[in-house]
């Protein structure tokens, strides 16, 4: 069963994302662009992590995780601008990924380089908010 503001959230996330196809446009400022992206972006990345349980969808692991776009960012020049803007900040795009597999799934030796991770206290925030889902 989806938390009730899970549910709300995924709601207004797809009419978000469905105005931004039609709002799209080459001479919009790029002010009013940022503040659209950004929003999409928090709504997609709050999303996708309850729906993973807070963990990372490929092995588990609750510490080190990371956002993956399975929409890459050098798609952007192979797409229109506001498909690829519906695509890339929809939530279905966005997965979550432990340090580790991302690095492997990017195909890169990890050890070496500092990456971004998702705060514990962010993860512990959406907890709070929408409860670990039961399995």
């Amino acid at each position: 069963m989806i938390h009730p503001k899970l549910e709300r959230l995924m709601a207004k996330h797809k009419i978000k994302i469905s105005r931004a196809g039609y709002e799209i446009q080459e001479d919009m400022s790029a002010e009013y662009f940022a503040r659209l992206m950004a929003t999409l972006k928090y709504q997609a990345q709050e999303i996708s992590m309850v729906i993973a349980n807070f963990r990372c969808q490929k092995c588990g692991r609750e510490h080190k995780l990371q956002y993956h776009h399975l929409i890459l960012r050098k798609a952007k020049f192979f797409m229109s601008k506001h498909r690829y803007v519906t695509q890339r900040y929809y939530w279905a795009n966005v997965i979550i990924l432990c340090r580790n597999c991302h690095f492997e799934y990017h195909g890169i030796n990890g050890d070496d380089k500092e990456t971004l991770v998702i705060a514990e206290d962010k993860i512990q925030k959406l907890k709070d908010k929408y409860g670990e889902v039961k399995k």
